[in-house]
């Protein structure tokens, strides 16, 4: 498995793999819509709009083998967790290669999709010092039953790879509890860069693009409320990849469930043709320093540096993809350096492709296709279709309450 990079311009360069999210969390949050009211039944026969979240933290401490298993508590009704790993001030990386549930049956296992095309989770990946994993995933994934889950996590050295023992490990545990789960609802904070707000053109435009993400995602049953503020931050944005302090201050202002997207003028490796990226796949509902997703407007308002429609609709579905980045898909196909394909995701009506033609033809309008078609086409052509198998995903993250 890899993770995916932000979107890009094809004619800049071929695909990177990025990474990220984490957390450090220290307190409880609520979700946009409350919680369910007190009643002698556990789950509500009405169930609310938005579900409600709840937040667990301690340290763990890895065995002699390098490992660890945690247990997550789940109560009749909720939908989800999400589990951070932070490891920030080791030399170690860690993330989860089991789950299982009550009766001790193996749901996940990283050895199934080890060294196999098919991409579920960058989760399971000890190839970064912040790691969130989300379970379940997929429709498929079945639903969660009240009870002790158990969740096995491997602990390697950053030099060599070895297992480690004996490191303190700080963890979150994320859980959404009981809602309707073919909706949910998203609270999306917006921050403009310097400068970005003091283009009237630029701030409309960048409005413009919001409405029609908003749009996007209502049409997957999810409502996005969201609100935009200028920060002090500057245009030239760090990667959320790489993580960045000003990101961790910036995501641990508001609510736990409050998702960051920054808005500037570049991304730091823009030369690389990145027109966003996203802080992981899935990204951390806890602060840290890669909880956000970044994107870049003057990589997507042409040369003039003014946005027509078309570069709003481009803009608005960059937003859209980075977003469902954060929220756990991946690209429905990866692509090496010479445009062959290499790996897929781990959805069922996501279409396997060769080459990159023929992946172009199948996949190339799909709102994860890893290129904009912007650089392919006399026009930009939309890029919004979203699959089933996909629109599941986005409805089970576990801050889609």
């Amino acid at each position: 498995m890899s993770r995916p990079s932000g979107r890009r311009s094809p004619a800049l360069g071929p695909l990177a793999l990025a990474l990220a999210a984490a957390a450090l969390p220290l307190a409880l949050a609520a979700g946009c819509g409350g919680g369910a009211e007190d009643s002698e039944d556990p789950v509500p026969d009405e169930l609310p709009a938005c579900s409600s979240l709840r937040v667990q933290t301690y340290t763990a401490v890895s065995d002699d083998d390098g490992r660890l298993l945690l247990e997550v508590d789940l109560e009749e009704g909720d939908q989800g967790f999400q589990l951070t790993l932070d490891d920030t001030d080791l030399d170690v990386y860690a993330a989860v290669d089991l789950v299982l549930d009550p009766d001790d049956d193996e749901v996940f296992s990283f050895d199934a999709w080890a060294g196999g095309t098919e991409i579920l989770t960058g989760g399971a990946l000890p190839v970064a010092h912040v790691t969130a994993f989300d379970w379940p995933i997929r429709d498929i994934d079945g639903e969660l039953r009240a009870g002790t889950w158990r969740v096995g996590v491997q602990v390697i050295s950053e030099l060599n790879h070895a297992p480690q023992q004996g490191e303190d490990l700080e963890i979150t545990v994320h859980i959404k509890g009981p809602g309707q789960l073919e909706q949910g609802c998203l609270d999306l904070r917006v921050l403009l860069a310097d400068g970005v707000e003091e283009d009237p053109h630029v701030a409309d435009s960048v409005d413009r693009a919001l409405e029609q993400m908003v749009a996007l995602y209502a049409d997957q049953g999810i409502t996005v409320t969201h609100t935009v503020e200028s920060v002090d931050l500057d245009a030239v944005l760090p990667s959320p990849g790489q993580g960045d302090l000003d990101y961790l201050a910036l995501s641990g202002e508001g609510p736990e469930e409050q998702l960051v997207m920054v808005i500037g003028d570049y991304l730091e490796n823009s030369d690389e043709g990145v027109l966003g990226e996203s802080g992981g796949a899935p990204g951390s509902l806890a602060p840290t320093e890669r909880s956000v997703v970044a994107i870049s407007w003057l990589m997507q308002a042409g040369s003039s540096g003014k946005f027509d429609d078309e570069e709003v609709a481009w803009l608005s579905e960059t937003m859209s993809h980075e977003l469902g980045h954060y929220l756990g898909l991946h690209h429905p196909v990866t692509f090496d350096s010479d445009y062959e394909a290499v790996a897929w995701d781990a959805l069922e009506d996501t279409r396997t492709c060769g080459d990159f033609d023929d992946c172009f033809e199948l996949l190339g309008e799909n709102l994860m296709f890893p290129y904009s078609l912007c650089a392919f086409t006399s026009s930009c052509e939309h890029q919004d279709v979203v699959t089933e198998d996909q629109r599941g995903v986005l409805v089970r993250y576990t801050g889609t309450l």
